[in-house]
């Protein structure tokens, strides 16, 4: 009926979608693919700030606190956000002893914050894995960003970004909808984030 239908417009959501994950996991390149298929949908490439010195972290909450001020701007304007990275990618380098300082607290912030924009977004936050035999493939490619990353390195960062995913889906009660998905190919895995959010479309 129409009222009906009127009901389930009002309960559908925009979107927020990070995706996640190591050096050489394939971020960027799901990220543009995702992009092709999402109406409505602007893609943000968040990154890092290059000062280690506490003013440094100070610098990086206050730019991520300002992406999530973005979103809560533009809670009402019906546009989805792709995000290739999210302040994960500073609590991982910072616990892996990349950065001087640690981001502990931070973190907390900003997870409660983005917990909080689940009341206006569907929020999805994806990590991308891959196996040793792929990251050495990947990481083998003509890519400045790549050269001071070995094997190894982007093997610890995945098992810490892994153990923040569970971090994330109990810190935000499971409102923040949390996956791992293996990057075999991209197709494939486009597919399967597709699906997951098409599964969870209706808030």
């Amino acid at each position: 009926s129409p009222l009906n239908n009127l009901k389930e417009v009002l309960l559908v959501k925009p979107k927020i979608i990070f995706i996640e994950g190591c050096q050489g996991c394939g971020k960027s390149s799901i990220t543009k693919e995702l992009r092709e298929k999402l109406k409505y949908t602007t893609m943000l490439d968040l990154n890092a700030i290059g000062d280690k010195s506490l003013e440094g972290r100070d610098k990086m909450y206050k730019y991520h606190k300002g992406i999530l001020n973005m979103f809560e701007d533009n809670k009402y304007n019906g546009m989805n956000f792709l995000c290739s990275r999210s302040y994960f990618s500073e609590a991982v380098y910072c616990e892996l002893g990349y950065k001087s300082y640690d981001f502990e607290v931070q973190t907390n912030s900003l997870t409660s914050e983005l917990t909080y924009l689940t009341n206006y977004y569907d929020i999805y936050f994806i990590v991308l894995t891959a196996t040793e035999e792929e990251l050495k493939e990947r990481l083998n490619r003509n890519k400045f960003a790549y050269n001071k990353f070995s094997v190894e390195n982007s093997l610890s960062q995945q098992n810490v970004y892994k153990r923040y995913l569970r971090y994330l889906s109990n810190k935000s009660e499971r409102l923040v909808r949390c996956f791992e998905v293996p990057n075999r190919n991209i197709d494939d895995t486009v597919e399967v984030i597709m699906k997951s959010i098409l599964t969870n479309m209706i808030g």
